[in-house]
């Protein structure tokens, strides 16, 4: 019995995704609760989201799977509604080069969408400085020009 359950249990992972990644919609919470404790003014994701990641990329609405793919060099198997949706932006969290979490990320509650750069940003340099906090939606911009 033991013989076959752990057949069983090889088979299954080569049926799993090479770029196996979760959804973490908790990833929205955090973000607004950082954005609160730094008055509205910027987001340190690497503080926000404390799971462990070493590298960020965000992309822009109607981003198709093949350039998200390209850009982390991985497959990507999340089921995320960035290339049919203008309404959110799709924030990835790597490490070693494998994606580990993300979440659709509503623009009108934080919009990151002007911020895609293909090589990502590091843990340490993820920190986002909100453009104009009268603006319907929050715009964030890049708090390090350094990168």
């Amino acid at each position: 019995m033991k013989k076959c359950l752990m057949a069983l249990a090889l088979a299954g992972c080569c049926f799993l995704p090479a770029g196996c990644s979760k959804q973490d919609s908790s990833i929205n919470s955090l973000i607004e609760v950082n954005l609160q404790k730094h008055n509205r003014e910027l987001v340190n994701l690497g503080e926000a989201y404390p799971e462990r990641w070493d590298k960020f990329y965000v992309f822009e609405p109607y981003t198709p799977k093949e350039k998200i793919e390209r850009t982390l060099g991985c497959d990507f198997s999340g089921n995320s509604r960035i290339s049919r949706s203008e309404s959110i932006s799709l924030l990835i969290f790597v490490k070693d080069g494998k994606v580990v979490s993300w979440t659709d990320y509503p623009r009108h509650r934080g919009d990151f969408s002007k911020l895609y750069r293909s090589e990502g940003y590091l843990r340490k340099k993820a920190i986002f400085k909100v453009a104009d906090k009268s603006a319907k939606w929050l715009t964030f911009t890049v708090l390090h020009k350094n990168l």
